[in-house]
């Protein structure tokens, strides 16, 4: 029904409305599922309380610690002259590794996947050939 009204100019903004409102549906939903699911429970992660165990502790400082330095990559504000702005970029050089190495366990893990898929499936086709030839 809206399809003949966008021919018309002056009521063609009415066919607008329902594209508009699933827009606007689909953005609130990727929005939220995005806090919800990945970054409110990153957040809550990172400030866990230290418990009693020192390795415990030790690898929530550590956490802390990576999180900032990567965040100090992506801070682009702050002049590299000033003494501030040399720290800063010292810490961008951290964290720039801290980002490589994440990306190459990423890569690894799915390269993993991908081999153990392949692996899976050869497997199965050599024991198909020698259910056939016996």
């Amino acid at each position: 029904l809206l399809a003949r009204v966008s021919g018309r100019q002056q009521i063609s903004w009415v066919a607008n409305l329902p594209l508009a409102l699933v827009f606007g549906v689909g953005a609130a939903l990727a929005l939220g599922g995005t806090l919800l699911g990945t970054l409110i429970p990153q957040l809550q992660d990172s400030a866990r309380p230290i418990g009693s165990d020192p390795f415990q502790a030790l690898g929530l400082v550590l956490l802390v610690l990576g999180v900032v330095l990567t965040l100090c990559y992506f801070y682009f504000t702050v002049p590299r002259e000033t003494p501030v702005g040399r720290v800063v970029m010292i810490g961008a050089r951290v964290g720039r590794w801290l980002l490589m190495i994440a990306f190459g366990f990423f890569l690894a893990g799915g390269l993993l996947t991908y081999l153990t898929a392949l692996n899976e499936r050869l497997a199965f086709i050599v024991g198909w050939v020698r259910g056939l030839f016996g």
